[in-house]
């Protein structure tokens, strides 16, 4: 026995108009938020650059658990590292290291890297490494020495 036939005359046609409603009314609704498509996600490329960016203009705040904006955030992007090792080999183009006054001398005419033995890069860079540092504030390498003030010699004195 069918359940629309032990309802009262009048309601018989109810099961079959609620369920055409059900219907009606589910195909009508927008599709969940499940289902809706995304934008691609981001490669690690990108992710790593927004991350980069991000920490260049904010620092985190330990006493409010926040990130707050850099007061004074570098100018425009930072350089790549094909731009920091381009600017690193120019000066090694132009100074070399002298043991004897244990600083770098600028060189008249500029040297081609490219005849020099590897060990002498790689000397030339460790010394350059250990006298100037990166510095993403001003752009640029920063000599890592003070500028040297010339010794004092004492007043000639008068012979008595």
């Amino acid at each position: 026995m069918n359940l629309s036939s032990r309802l009262p005359r009048p309601f018989r046609g109810l099961s079959f108009f609620a369920v055409a409603l059900t219907v009606l009314m589910a195909s009508l609704a927008p599709p969940p938020a499940a289902a809706q498509t995304q934008a691609a996600p981001k490669s690690r490329e990108e992710v790593r650059k927004e991350t980069a960016d991000f920490l260049k203009t904010h620092r985190w705040d330990e006493t409010n658990g926040l990130w707050l904006p850099e007061d004074n955030p570098p100018p425009g992007a930072s350089p790549t590292r094909a731009q920091v090792r381009e600017e690193l080999h120019a000066f090694l183009r132009n100074n070399r290291w002298d043991d004897r006054r244990a600083r770098w001398v600028p060189l008249k005419p500029q040297r081609r890297l490219s005849t020099l033995t590897r060990e002498q890069v790689r000397a030339e860079t460790e010394a350059f490494l250990r006298t100037h540092h990166w510095d993403d504030m001003a752009g640029g390498w920063v000599d890592d020495q003070p500028p040297r003030k010339p010794a004092k010699t004492p007043a000639p004195q008068a012979k008595p």
